[in-house]
């Protein structure tokens, strides 16, 4: 190829990129917020690219990296306007896939779109369905379609409050709350001190099937369940696909489907469901980050594989940037993809070898930011404080982690005994990990309690991806079948399809009850009259020189209503946070207590159902103090 004929078709090549990606963004600027269908289209866009042959490993990448790099795009402000985040994504996905298309210049446009769509099998349909299940497991989300009873679903997870308050600050300010600098009267944001890498996840959906700013609290609120029903269907389907991509279970796909029915039902209506609706979505997504490291780790057969290397990484960035306690499983389980250290594993070519140190570099800056978030927090100290987690069954949870491990090693006896061995680090670097958090809690506060809890429960779901792993392993070396057993096979069909089906929910079982699965994301009745209380306290924020202060006259704690007016009006801050845990943590009824919060916090305004408001006002003494008390 000649010097011009090259240059030629790199301006081809960005001149059709660019005028792809502008016309994606004009489109986004003139016909905002299509809903569902836009996120289709993004989701569609991402597995167009050839990053793969097959449909199920393209979907297993470009998860890895949505999960795991799109929280880099916040970590400064970027003069987007209403293009946000999403449309920024959108237009490169567009943009570069026209690219790819031009680059061969006009001649290769049809072969190269012809490599555009993935070679199918029947073993890709199981992400489809996995998707599709998790979607009806989480339907009753989908259905929200007010501020009280989004609330309602929300309020049982007391942390639930925080996740909403970092995604709405993250669409109000266009980047996290660590970069924000102090607040408009001084004070220290809350939060500024969380890595907010599942919180980029869940605005980046937020805009692309809604809006690119925060929005009033009751659309807020339920456009914030959406989003996070997309991420458990996102979920289903990334663990699917990640299972079905092993080599030795795409060729067996009736070992495929129970495989990603035990791991997809262990996230979805298992003890990940549990933990996704009780106010730890960030750790859920964390574990299933977690989870899909030793499954990739097994699909990359050399180190110098810069795709395969970036998506580990985009994993463990992932992880970092939500949980990052569960770097002690996830960190071991990348770095095993240097065993068996043999030549070929080693072996490429030197522009692979150089993009794959590029690549270590960058994953390394992404793993390594969170630090700087959590800088000055005590790890001694944070890892003894208490917090309200079911408690998983321990006996359980170490007996699958024991499973795990064993299937891994049961193929030291078999033709590649390292490459099997490997990937039993996971569940024991887990244990291990475990381990030292629960001495170290009972060597500080004479008990364990709740980051010990949290990790067991992140080893048992992580450990169910090593007992898939496992399972793959023992089926690798399965003899080839003769005519006869093939002719067999067929006559037998019906009856395999019956066990297949058997031995898919006997899987499901195990981690989830399956005909009750639906009810783990049902909407529960509404709080009345609370929910509804605090939304409209937040629909008219009342600007206070010190704190406002909400006394709900329904169902909940005071402490818990007020974090919720706090996040839905903007207004979390250290110093409210800390003012009114003092103040709320024991409330009686607003006419005895108002009075003694003006008296603790000088300068607070205290919102009060409107009906008693002219009798609290009676109650506190004074016409300076009764001007505080206002109603909702």
């Amino acid at each position: 190829m000649g010097h011009g004929t090259r240059v030629a078709r790199i301006t081809l090549a960005l001149a059709t990129g660019l005028v792809v990606a502008g016309t994606t963004v004009v489109l986004r600027l003139w016909a905002p917020g299509h809903g569902n269908a836009t996120l289709v289209v993004a989701v569609l866009l991402a597995l167009a690219m050839p990053t793969s042959r097959a449909l199920s490993r393209r979907a297993l990448l470009s998860g890895a990296f949505f999960f795991g790099f799109t929280p880099v795009l916040w970590w400064t402000k970027l003069p987007l306007g209403d293009v946000g985040r999403a449309g920024l994504l959108l237009s490169l996905l567009a943009g570069g896939l026209a690219m790819w298309l031009t680059a061969g210049g006009w001649r290769a446009v049809p072969r190269r779109a012809r490599a555009l769509l993935p070679r199918l099998s029947v073993i890709d349909a199981v992400p489809v369905l996995a998707a599709g299940a998790s979607a009806w497991v989480a339907s009753g989300w989908f259905r929200v379609r007010s501020a009280p009873a989004a609330l309602a679903v929300l309020l049982p997870g007391w942390d639930n409050s925080a996740h909403f308050d970092m995604v709405q600050m993250l669409l109000r300010h266009g980047t996290t709350v660590d970069q924000l600098g102090k607040a408009p009267l001084g004070e220290s944001w809350q939060f500024a001190q969380y890595p907010q890498g599942y919180h980029a996840v869940v605005a980046t959906i937020i805009e692309t099937t809604g809006t690119t700013t925060a929005t009033d609290p009751a659309a807020a609120l339920v456009s914030y369940v959406h989003a996070e029903t997309w991420v458990v269907v996102l979920i289903g389907g990334l663990l699917a696909a990640a299972v079905c991509s092993l080599p030795a279970l795409r060729r067996r796909p009736a070992l495929a489907l129970p495989a990603a029915g035990l791991l997809v039902a262990g996230f979805v209506t298992g003890p990940g469901a549990a933990a996704f609706v009780g106010g730890f979505p960030n750790f859920v997504v964390a574990c299933a980050l977690t989870a899909c490291v030793p499954l990739l780790v097994a699909m990359t057969p050399r180190v110098p594989m810069p795709l395969h290397v970036a998506a580990i990484g985009a994993l463990l960035a992932g992880v970092a940037n939500s949980w990052i306690l569960l770097l002690a499983i996830a960190g071991p389980a990348a770095v095993v993809v240097a065993l068996p250290a043999t030549r070929s594993r080693w072996r490429g070519t030197r522009r692979a070898w150089v993009t794959t140190a590029v690549v270590l570099l960058v994953t390394a800056l992404a793993v390594v930011a969170p630090l700087r978030v959590l800088d000055g927090l005590d790890a001694g100290d944070v890892l003894v404080i208490p917090g309200g987690i079911n408690s998983p069954d321990l006996g359980f949870v170490v007996a699958v982690a024991l499973a795990g491990t064993a299937l891994c090693l049961w193929g030291l006896a078999g033709s590649r005994p390292v490459a099997h061995a490997r990937h039993a680090v996971a569940p024991l670097a887990g244990l291990a990990a475990a381990a030292a958090v629960g001495l170290w809690q009972i060597h500080s506060a004479g008990a364990l309690s709740y980051y010990f809890y949290k990790l067991m429960i992140g080893v048992e779901l992580v450990s169910l991806s090593v007992v898939v792993l496992g399972l793959s392993g023992l089926a690798t070396g399965s003899p080839t079948r003769t005519a006869r057993q093939r002719r067999d096979r067929g006559a037998n069909r019906t009856g395999r399809v019956v066990a297949v089906l058997a031995a898919t929910l006997a899987a499901t079982q195990l981690t989830g009850l399956t005909p009750g699965a639906h009810r783990v994301f049902a909407i529960p009745a509404p709080i009345a009259p609370a929910t509804s209380e605090i939304v409209a306290a937040a629909a008219e924020p009342v600007t206070a020189p010190r704190a406002t202060l909400l006394i709900p006259g329904g169902t909940g704690t005071a402490l818990q209503a007020q974090q919720w007016y706090l996040a839905l009006t903007g207004r979390w801050t250290t110093e409210a946070n800390d003012a009114a845990t003092r103040a709320l943590l024991d409330v009686a009824d607003a006419a005895t207590t108002t009075p003694t919060l003006l008296d603790q916090v000088p300068g607070a305004v205290v919102l009060v159902d409107p009906a008693t408001v002219e009798n609290v006002r009676r109650s506190v003494g004074g016409a300076e103090r009764a001007d505080r008390v206002l109603g909702w």
